[in-house]
């Protein structure tokens, strides 16, 4: 996502990363308090999971769970959307409260898809992998473009019907500084 933003930043200098790993327009009160649920076994009991999240693989519930009660508070926040020409959006399989807020504010929602998460090794119950596959195609073809790292998953995606974009992945230098 960093390196999509530096290549945009170069042509739209206001463009702005709302990021949920800084705590962007969300309370900090709601940032302990998710951190701490999503940590939290009882909060993963069958009987209090949504539909959606038991579909996810245990390993990755919790960041499933606060990456969606992120996204569910930009949504609701008093922040104006409408005022966005579009939007770039991390993996929107995660984010779906926001994406569906902005699709219905008629915001074009540009996905960056590091790779299809629900084909991700480990990441989903096994039982439930062709179901959140199919949840994520169809979120994805309502994207107004697709960005993806990998040959493949463009070939695969653009078979589908899908619009995308193949960007090579080249590390941005906070990225780059790690590997070295």
């Amino acid at each position: 996502m960093l390196q999509i933003s530096a290549m945009v930043n170069e042509i739209i200098p206001e463009l702005q990363l709302i990021s949920h790993l800084r705590g962007d327009w969300i309370p900090e009160k709601n940032i302990t308090e998710i951190r701490i649920r999503s940590h939290r076994n009882d909060c993963f009991a069958p009987s209090r999971l949504s539909w959606s999240l038991r579909k996810w693989s245990n390993d990755h519930k919790g960041m499933v769970y606060r990456l969606r009660k992120y996204s569910s508070l930009w949504a609701r926040s008093g922040n104006d959307l409408t005022r966005l020409n579009a939007a770039i959006m991390d993996d929107p399989v995660y984010f779906l409260p926001l994406f569906k807020k902005l699709r219905k504010l008629h915001i074009p929602v540009i996905a960056v898809c590091h790779n299809l998460e629900t084909l991700s090794a480990k990441k989903t119950e096994n039982k439930s992998a062709m179901s959140l596959w199919q949840e994520e195609l169809e979120i994805l073809s309502r994207c107004h473009l697709v960005i993806t790292i990998s040959r493949e998953e463009d070939f695969i995606l653009n078979n589908l019907g899908i619009r995308t974009l193949f960007i090579p992945y080249y590390p941005v230098e906070p990225i780059l500084g790690r590997f070295l």
